[in-house]
Parts: C-alpha cells; structure tokens; sequence
C-alpha cells in the first residue's frame, strides 16, 4: 500500500478489499459444493444399493429395463457428485496421496467387472492383455486414486465407443508399467489433449461436465504416473504410465 493518503492509497485499498472478497467467496464455493457433496452421497449410494439388491427374475423385460435405466442414471449422479468431491479436494489443497504397493493388474479387473452391465447395454466387449502373461504389475500409488482414474477411462470408452465393438485394454511391464485403453469412436476426435482441461469438452464429448479427465489427469501427476490422450483415425487411445517402484 502506498504511504500517502491519495488517490494511488485508495485505488489500492479498494482493490484489497475487493480481492479479498473474492477470496472469501471463493472459499464459500467450495465448502458448499463439499457440504452438497457429502449431503448428497449417502441417498444416491442408498438409491444405488437398493436398486441392485432388487430382485429382478419375476419381472416382465419392460419393468426390468425401466430399472435398469434408473439403476444407470442413479449411478450417473454418484458419479457426478463423486467428481464435485474430487474438484473440491483438488482445488482446496487438501488431496492427499496415500502410497502403497498395488497389484495394477488386479485392479484392472476388479474395475472392469464393475462395468458389466454398461457393456451389455452397448453390446460392447472388453479384451484385457497382460505383456507379459507371468509379469508383475506392481506400483506404489494410492490405490483409490489410481482407481478413479481407470474407472473415468473406461467409463468414457464405453461411453463414447461405437456399439458392437471391442473395447482394448492392455497393461503392459516394459521400461514402466502402463495401461492403454483404446476404443472405436463415431468420428475422429480433434485435439484430444485438450478433453483433459476442467470443464473441457469437444463438440463429440457432450455428455458430462467434463470434469472426469481432468480429474484424472490431477490424480496422475500426484501419483507420479503420466497421462497422455491421443487418435489415429476413428480410434481413441488414452495411456496412463506409472514411474516404478
């Protein structure tokens, strides 16, 4: 602030106190998404669960895909509303990396029986490889966090696939440990890097509020591991490389 009381001293008071106002609504923002959040997790999770539970062999094919799309939706807003958590974290600086040895290949399967359903929907398929067959796929990153990000990965390739088609996942052991995942699309995606910034989407990807990738590609960088989207003609490749042990 200047020393003299003139008009240079009350054109910077003002603008102090502006910039923190913005400050203090800023904070306020993101404790309110946090609070809606965490409000709102539990129902939808509750929704989930019972809709899951639901007992489905007595029930005429109408009623069981009327369930099956609101058990899709429901699935949809707890994703949604997982994401906004995740924004929060993030932009809070409260993220924390919990480190531990974890089997990639293994959670690559866990991850990807999840989305049974959704493939039998689209008629799709997933191919899972390990190179090589005996390998052993071991990282040290924080599981949950590393979860998340193959979850949006494969999430978007069924997504955004073609129906019919094989979806590829490979988790390959050479100088580092990766995971590719590629996928037919409808038409060639333009700039594909650029899907990975916060509320980012081309004008194929308009479902979501393109927080998922860029979420992704925050949890990468924490864990040590590299993020990288590109195309080559109507296939869609998103590669995740982890640094080693």
């Amino acid at each position: 602030e200047p020393t003299s009381r003139d008009e240079f001293y009350h054109l910077t008071d003002a603008l102090n106190r502006m910039l923190m106002r913005i400050d203090e609504q800023a904070k306020q923002q993101a404790a309110f998404f946090t609070m809606a959040s965490h409000e709102l997790r539990t129902p939808i999770s509750n929704m989930l669960t019972e809709l899951q539970i639901f007992e489905r062999d007595s029930l005429d094919e109408k009623t069981k895909q009327l369930l099956d799309n609101q058990e899709q939706e429901v699935k949809r807003m707890k994703g949604l509303v997982d994401n906004f958590l995740w924004m929060s974290q993030i932009e809070s600086g409260n993220l924390r990396v919990n480190r531990s040895e974890t089997d990639l290949a293994d959670l690559v399967l866990e991850v990807a029986e999840s989305f049974r359903k959704q493939l039998l929907a689209k008629r799709q398929k997933f191919k899972i490889d390990f190179l090589p067959m005996d390998g052993q796929f071991n990282i040290m990153a924080d599981k949950n966090q590393i979860e998340v990000i193959v979850n949006n990965l494969l999430s978007n390739a069924i997504k955004y696939g073609q129906e019919n088609s094989v979806i590829g996942i490979e988790v390959l052991q050479k100088e580092k440990t990766v995971i590719e995942i590629s996928n037919i699309t409808h038409q060639a995606v333009e700039n594909p890097e650029n899907l990975k910034g916060r509320f980012l989407r081309d004008s194929f990807h308009k479902e979501g509020f393109g927080l998922g990738l860029w979420i992704s590609e925050v949890l990468s960088e924490k864990n040590n591991a590299k993020l990288s989207l590109h195309t080559f003609d109507k296939r869609f490749f998103a590669k995740l490389e982890f640094d080693g042990l």
